[in-house]
Order: structure tokens, then C-alpha cells, then sequence
């Protein structure tokens, strides 16, 4: 996927949708592979209006990818922002088909920004110390906090896990139901299983009749060989 749109900054972009949403990894980790200055941030999908204001401002966020659903929680708290401040419609993304984008909304799908082939891009070598993902914390002792990840930090986790773990491989699964907007999410069911091959079945939220059946289905199916 290739994203283009000379109105669309991506040096430090927000991403809000439900934890674990497929549309929500995808779109993580395509801001993170666009450069050493695609920045993915993360809000947890209950934030409130203030809450949600608070990670906006302080990120310095300069774009925004949301679900539909949660359009009227940000919206309230863009209109909350000082009117110098407040991101404009042309930087806010739906992740949804366009066919399913919500009528009379002045927001883009996702699908409206893809133009052609992405061009192989050459690292030089020192992008690993760059700020990867900016997820915020709960807030439980004060305002949330942004903790910065860099591409190094994300490697050298996924390394660990592969050497401290059970060997998995193409032929196993992963139930995903942690969310993406945090670390421990990321590493176990984002990265590391892109390094084994391994298939993840990715719940938007944990619901205990979701996961049974999503065990069931999978025992059904078997493990291929």
C-alpha cells in the first residue's frame, strides 16, 4: 500500500480505533514503515473528549486516522482545542472502505489516498534510534504520558521474545486479544509473530464467547501440515 497527499503530513500521526481492530495494525504499521519520521501514537478507544484533547496536544499530532464510531468523541475534542491548534478535516483519515464511509462527511477514506506502487525506499542505517510508536499510558496518577518506542527498542524485544519463548512457526496460531496500543500488544502479537510466519486471529476486544469460538473454530480447522 502507497499512500500520497501533498496536503497530508505524516511526521507525527495519531491512530484511534477499538484495541484490536485488523484495520487499526495495518495502518500501524504502515505509518511506522514510512520513514524514520512516521510516528504512530495511540489512544485508548474509551478516552473522553478532554483526554483525547490532552494526547493531541501534547504529541503535536499533525494527522489523524480513526474509525467512523469514534468520529463525534474526536471531533468534540477538536473543537475543545484552541483554534490554532485544532487539526483540519483534510488530515483526518477514516479506516474504512470508501463504499462504507459515512455520508456527508468532509473526512477522506483511507482508500481515497492510495495512487500507485510504493518505491523501495533505502534506510541509511541510523533510523533505529528513531521514535516509532508514542503510546500513552492510563493516565491513573495524573494526565497520560506519551512513552516513546524506538525501532531498536521494537527489534531488540521481538529478539528476546524469540530466544525466551517455545519455537512457533507457520503451522501454529495466535489468539490476539490484547490491544495494539500498547507494548506489550505490539511486540507479542504485532511483530514477533511476522518473524515466525505465524497467523494471528485478531479479536477487536476480549469477550469470553469470542474467544471460545475463535478456539473451537481453530481446533476445528486443525493445524495444517
Amino acid at each position: 500500500m502507497y499512500i500520497r497527499d501533498e496536503q497530508l503530513a505524516l511526521d507525527r500521526s495519531e491512530l484511534w480505533s477499538p484495541g484490536g481492530r485488523f484495520d487499526r495494525l495495518a495502518c500501524k504499521l504502515w505509518i511506522v514503515s514510512v520513514g524514520a519520521r512516521g510516528l504512530a501514537l495511540d489512544w485508548a478507544d474509551h478516552s473522553t473528549p478532554e483526554e483525547l484533547l490532552h494526547q493531541l496536544l501534547d504529541s503535536g499530532a499533525v494527522a489523524i486516522f480513526v474509525q467512523p464510531e469514534l468520529l463525534p468523541t474526536l471531533e468534540k475534542a477538536i473543537e475543545l482545542a484552541p483554534p490554532d491548534q485544532r487539526i483540519p478535516a483534510n488530515r483526518i483519515i477514516l479506516l474504512c472502505d470508501y463504499a462504507k464511509k459515512p455520508a456527508g462527511t468532509p473526512y477522506k477514506a483511507i482508500q481515497e489516498l492510495w495512487h500507485k506502487q510504493a518505491v523501495p525506499r533505502q534506510l541509511t542505517g541510523v533510523e533505529d534510534k528513531d521514535t516509532a510508536y508514542l503510546c500513552y499510558s492510563s493516565g491513573t496518577t495524573g494526565k497520560a504520558k506519551g512513552v516513546e518506542t524506538s525501532h531498536h527498542n521494537i527489534t531488540s524485544q521481538v529478539q528476546a521474545v524469540n530466544t525466551s519463548y517455545e519455537k512457533l512457526g507457520e503451522h501454529d496460531r495466535i489468539l490476539g486479544v490484547l490491544p495494539f496500543g500498547h507494548i506489550y500488544g505490539l511486540t507479542l502479537l504485532c511483530h514477533q509473530p511476522m518473524t515466525t510466519g505465524t497467523p494471528v486471529i485478531v479479536l477487536p476486544k476480549f469477550d469470553v464467547e469470542a474467544v471460545f469460538k475463535a478456539i473451537h473454530t481453530v481446533s476445528q480447522i486443525g493445524r495444517p501440515r
